[in-house]
């Protein structure tokens, strides 16, 4: 049988993207990941903007709206110091994190899940995440500084923005659960 190669060709070919399902966990934790590293570590340097900015996928909204924000190249190097300045510090909590998490996932998943060794390792990544959260909080102190404040007002509003778009993917998916 003769089939066109079109016809044959697995839709995998396509390149990666993200979950569609805008309710689907991985998705909601890949934009909320994505978005905090957009906002935290790339506030300052931002690449030119992509058009229709809304309507992109978290991350790349982020980064457009970044870089609609004109940092000079003295504040994107200045950024760039902070982050470099903070690294050693950050880097290693967050790997421990996806390291903790990976664990959780693999508790959760596992064929016979134990809920006292689950609750006990999620308490873990809890952990963990309250101590990238001061870190976190520590970097944008000191991010901040460098920004003007009419690009400080715009990142409050991006951050803003950020969570309606989180607030109406969790309404969504309420709504879809209820039938």
């Amino acid at each position: 049988m003769n089939t066109p190669q079109s016809e044959t060709t697995p839709a995998a070919a396509a390149p990666p993207t993200a979950p569609s399902n805008p309710a689907s966990p991985r998705r909601r934790r890949w934009l909320l990941a994505a978005a905090a590293l957009a906002v935290a570590a790339g506030t300052l340097v931002a690449r030119p903007p992509l058009a229709l900015a809304d309507h992109l996928p978290g991350p790349l909204m982020v980064r457009a709206r970044l870089a609609e924000m004109n940092f000079t190249p003295q504040q994107r190097e200045q950024a760039i110091a902070v982050l470099r300045r903070h690294a050693p510090t950050v880097m290693p909590v967050v790997k421990q994190l996806v390291r903790e998490r990976r664990a959780l996932r693999d508790m959760i998943r596992a064929d016979r899940p134990d809920e006292a060794a689950i609750r006990a390792q999620a308490q873990r990544v809890g952990q963990v995440g309250g101590e990238l959260s001061v870190l976190a909080a520590r970097l944008a102190a000191d991010l901040r500084p460098i920004a003007t404040p009419e690009q400080q007002a715009q990142l409050r509003a991006l951050q803003e923005s950020v969570q309606t778009r989180v607030d109406a993917g969790l309404e969504w998916a309420e709504r879809w659960l209820q039938g």
